[in-house]
């Protein structure tokens, strides 16, 4: 793991087959982000170099395996060993989570790893789903933007685990440095523009509204540039600007919640929540932590557990309104009620007349004068 870089890495090992009956082997580089990956496979009785070149900004084409991850197809007969080197190039974070692999046993385990991956995506898109039909019925903004957050981290998350280019969208791969770079832009503006919103900010923090316009603004500058940069320079860029984003929208969180506003406490819970998880993963991808199964997947079980406790928080929110409007209601009754009272104790007559010009009231006093 060697975090952010522009370099070219090269790695070298051998492959001794020890085994009495197994020729075919499975080469796994389990990090799906890697722009340009070149395996060179040294023939050792002709020696002369095999070579496979692969890598997200290349066609799926060029891959062994169809599968996220790239996996080499290597032949290794018995008692007998062969040098491999690996040439990797990647605007993103270089991590080289290497394991050889038997293709019975990749088979076996590739199905588990990607049936809990399919969990944790169709969660997300049912709450889309879910969301989608409350912005339909309610045609909340709040909504709107939740909507927004999710489906762009759904775009995001598939490109970054390598489900885009390989099952939903392959003849687009050149355009992943777009819409990737895109989508995570969208992903942190969509969360200011939900906190602002749901957190009342603009009424109840008037400086905490205009710190997050300010943010806003160079999420939008970030955007504007996502096609005159590099992918390293706009991700660095990015995930440099992400962390403040994330302390404000804390920061708002606890402050409002410190005021009294009830919705504030489901926010906070789930702020903090992804807040420990996309650390975890950021500090894997800067090369501080190694990359391992949990470390790698966590932020995604943080993302779904926000967007859980912010569908709480907005259910929260809408009873809260019904509490106040209820209440509204009881005391608008009361006085309706007292006024009736005292319009009943008076000697004279008195009519009320609605904006149709008709009588909507008539006193005990007025009947008794006409009668």
């Amino acid at each position: 793991n060697f975090g952010y870089s522009e370099s070219s890495y090269w790695v070298r090992f051998q492959i001794k087959n020890n085994t009495s009956g197994v020729n075919q082997w499975l080469l796994e580089v389990a990090f799906a982000n890697i722009h340009f990956i070149d395996l060179y496979l040294l023939l050792p009785d002709v020696e002369e170099f095999v070579v496979k070149q692969t890598g997200i900004e290349r066609s799926p084409a060029t891959r062994d395996i169809r599968h996220p991850h790239f996996v080499f197809e290597l032949s290794v007969p018995v008692q007998s060993q062969q040098t491999a080197y690996l040439n990797i190039r990647s605007g993103a974070s270089i991590v080289l989570p290497l394991t050889l692999w038997a293709p019975n046993a990749f088979i076996n385990e590739s199905q588990w790893s990607q049936m809990l991956l399919a969990l944790i995506f169709g969660a997300l898109v049912s709450l889309l789903i879910y969301n989608l039909f409350i912005l339909f019925s309610l045609r909340e903004k709040v909504y709107l933007y939740l909507v927004i957050l999710i489906a762009s981290w759904l775009v995001f998350d598939l490109a970054y685990a390598g489900y885009m280019e390989i099952y939903i969208i392959p003849n687009l791969y050149y355009l992943r440095h777009f819409y990737m770079a895109a989508s995570f832009a969208l992903v942190f503006v969509s969360m200011v523009l939900f906190s602002d919103t749901i957190l009342e900010l603009k009424a109840s923090q008037p400086k905490l509204h205009k710190v997050n316009l300010a943010i806003l603004g160079v999420w939008g500058v970030l955007m504007l540039l996502i096609p005159f940069t590099s992918y390293y320079v706009i991700a660095i860029l990015m995930v440099s600007w992400a962390l403040p984003t994330l302390a404000v929208v804390l920061t708002a969180g606890i402050v409002t919640w410190r005021q009294g506003f009830r919705p504030a406490r489901f926010f906070v819970a789930a702020w903090f929540g992804l807040i420990v998880t996309l650390s975890l993963i950021l500090l894997v991808r800067l090369g501080f932590l190694p990359s391992s199964t949990f470390a790698e997947n966590a932020f995604r079980i943080g993302w779904v557990w926000m967007a859980v406790c912010w569908s709480f928080a907005l259910a929260d929110s809408i009873n809260q309104m019904k509490e106040e409007t209820e209440a509204a209601n009881l005391n608008l009754q009361n006085s309706e009620r007292r006024l009736s009272q005292i319009l009943e104790g008076l000697p004279l007559g008195v009519v009320v007349y609605g904006k149709d010009r008709k009588p909507i009231y008539v006193n005990q006093r007025t009947i008794d004068i006409i009668n």
